[in-house]
């Protein structure tokens, strides 16, 4: 891969057999896409130029951008409906949009360090944030309340989500652990520890039976939930895994790292099925489409990128943010 930097153009190249397939300039997100994509399909983003912004996949054009946090935000979300869109930033605080207007609708304040992320429970009923304070918190979505604070982790907290029940609640930290927890009580359940670096994040398999978590130390590994065993760990990126995720229903997982790529893995083997490549940056998040057709990144080199899942080929380079885009996700 080479690059000449982000307002120079760079080249991508197919994640199959790593050949050269197309060069992409700073117009490139007006160009027509080289395989279709939905009409209807949209992307919303994070980045630390302090914004977040919803996208047109298959045109690349930005349709809204969300103002109002002083600081990067670091993650942004929709909630279950649509309707809403809920961010992190840096500014130590979380807030609710409209996502049709872009209006802030509520912010969270109570952190004293950056706010690294921020989600929604499963019934909507209360939100999520992690921060750089070493703490997360549960606030209620109606009156905005912080309702409890989730204290134990002896560094940074850089990721907090619920299983789907609602019962339990899942940490990634700076001290290298991720932790289980009671929701209702705030008690520590199980601690995760193996990784030999920070862990970036941690998310629930779909049964709630496995974690996952990504570190610093260029894996990730896949958890028993109730014993704390590592039962696979998932090695060949060439830095820091950023992000991990479960796909096609637990039997993948897909891995994003400093490395520039992505990757998908099979959860029963270990073996690296994909790899995908073509951003000058290091990719901070990964995500999958419902339907598994496609593939959503997120880089430092200020884009995002929508690819065939199937055939490692980048469909659509999203630019406009004026910094690292963080996080990326479908509508």
């Amino acid at each position: 891969m080479w690059c000449a930097g982000p307002s120079e153009g760079f080249c991508a190249w197919r994640g199959n057999d790593g050949l050269a397939f197309r060069a992409f300039s700073p117009s490139d997100s007006g160009r027509k896409p080289t395989a279709p994509l939905d009409e209807n399909t949209k992307v919303l983003t994070s980045a630390f130029d302090e914004t977040a912004k919803i996208w047109q996949a298959h045109t690349g054009d930005c349709i809204r951008t969300f103002w109002g946090h002083t600081g990067p935000v670091s993650s942004a979300l929709f909630s279950s409906d649509r309707k809403k869109v809920v961010t992190a930033s840096f500014d130590e605080t979380a807030a609710i949009w409209c996502a049709r207007t872009a209006a802030c609708l509520q912010t969270f304040k109570g952190h004293r360090s950056p706010v690294f992320s921020a989600r929604y429970s499963p019934d909507g009923e209360q939100l999520l944030t992690s921060s750089d304070d070493g703490t997360a918190k549960c606030w209620s979505t109606r009156t905005g309340e912080c309702l409890r604070t989730i204290l134990g982790h002896k560094g940074a907290v850089y990721s907090v989500c619920a299983s789907q029940d609602g019962e339990q609640l899942l940490t990634a930290s700076w001290d290298c652990q991720a932790k289980v927890w009671c929701a209702h009580t705030g008690g520590c359940l199980c601690t995760l520890q193996g990784h030999r670096g920070p862990v970036h994040s941690a998310l629930f398999s779909p049964d709630g039976g496995q974690v996952l978590t990504a570190a610093s130390d260029e894996t990730a590994k896949i958890w028993c939930t109730y014993e704390g065993e590592c039962l696979r760990t998932l090695k060949g990126h060439r830095g820091q895994v950023t992000s991990a995720v479960f796909v096609e229903d637990g039997a993948q997982v897909l891995t994003a790292s400093v490395d520039g790529t992505a990757k998908t893995w099979c959860v029963s083997t270990g073996e690296c099925l994909q790899t995908y490549r073509g951003h000058c940056g290091p990719v901070h998040s990964a995500l999958l489409s419902s339907d598994g057709s496609q593939l959503l990144t997120a880089s430092c080199d200020h884009t995002a990128k929508i690819w065939c899942a199937r055939t490692g080929e980048c469909l659509r380079t999203l630019q406009g943010h004026k910094g690292t885009v963080r996080t990326a996700v479908f509508a």
